[in-house]
């Protein structure tokens, strides 16, 4: 049995529809805005049935548009051709007004100046409409191409009305989050260049300690300003530790305790070199504070144990 009219139409909603969900859920789980932008074109060359569609972003100190993005054009087209942001192309029409703009025969468009790749592609009809903005100024034009002439109704251009405004939520996320990003490394950047300060200052102020250990008058005071010197050293383990996980609020107090072992032998007197210090850490996770307390225990325990050996 031949479908009718309008079970056609509704088929072709149902098929949009679901089009239009599906490239929601991709959108606002991809990252790369560009890659939103090629996937936008090929779902909408794929449900209207036509071979090409653009996405034009608009430039506002050329005061231009640029094709960003596109489905079904040859080398040279996407990221190159650009055009004029007023009523001489269709889509520089649709952005100047705001309003889709449907020709249906552009050898009839008279009016126009095309770009050479319309010809060259054997355009003849095409459907802009306006991709909004966040700021109030909209962020460009999507089109849609096609080298025979359509008939587009009322539905076809809700669709790509509704699909433009999904499209721009999903760019303003996109850019959002590239900027959060940024941010993000930029904090990362600072926070371990502040830490490697720390680190160097502490090591610093550590080894100035120890030179007035071994020049110091007595035992007492040697014993003194080595105590001083192990707590140092021992901040200074933590920020070495810390410059390896970056903004992370935890640390792996197996590992840490394993590199504070490992140095806490070159703090101490060489007057007994047979003894030897054993450890066997494991893998946890902790806080830097829990951390921080846990490593002068551990240097407080090790020392006196070298001391008492």
């Amino acid at each position: 049995m031949t479908p009718t009219n309008s079970e056609r139409t509704v088929a072709k909603l149902l098929r949009q529809q679901a089009a239009l969900a599906a490239f929601g859920t991709f959108a606002f789980r991809e990252p790369d805005l560009l890659k939103i932008l090629m996937e936008a074109a090929r779902i909408c060359a794929l449900s209207l049935g036509v071979p090409f569609c653009k996405i034009c972003r608009y430039r506002p100190i050329e005061d231009d548009l640029l094709i960003e993005a596109g489905c079904g054009w040859t080398v040279g087209v996407v990221g190159r051709v650009i055009s004029e942001a007023n009523e001489s192309s269709p889509q520089g029409r649709a952005y100047m007004t705001g309003q889709p703009v449907i020709i249906q025969n552009l050898m009839e468009a008279n009016n126009l100046m095309l770009p050479a790749f319309y010809p060259q592609h054997g355009i003849i009809s095409t459907v802009d409409v306006v991709i909004p903005g966040t700021d109030g100024a909209a962020y460009g034009v999507l089109e849609i191409d096609s080298p025979t002439q359509h008939q587009y109704d009322e539905h076809d251009i809700n669709f790509l009305t509704g699909f433009a405004n999904v499209l721009a939520e999903a760019v303003a996320t996109a850019t959002k989050n590239r900027a959060l990003r940024a941010l993000v490394e930029e904090k990362n950047l600072l926070a371990e260049e502040l830490q490697h300060r720390v680190r160097n200052n502490l090591q610093m102020v550590g080894a100035m300690l120890n030179g007035y250990a071994r020049t110091a008058a007595n035992d007492e005071s040697r014993q003194g300003i080595s105590a001083i010197v192990r707590r140092v050293m021992t901040l200074a383990q933590v920020y070495d530790t810390l410059l390896g996980v970056g903004l992370s609020p935890t640390i792996d107090l197996g590992a840490y305790l394993g590199e504070l072992c490992s140095s806490l032998p070159k703090l101490q007197d060489d007057r007994n070199p047979a003894i030897r210090l054993v450890y066997r850490p494991e893998s946890i996770q902790l806080g830097l504070d829990s951390v921080t307390a846990i490593g002068m225990v551990v240097a407080e325990l090790v020392t006196n144990s070298y001391g008492h050996a």
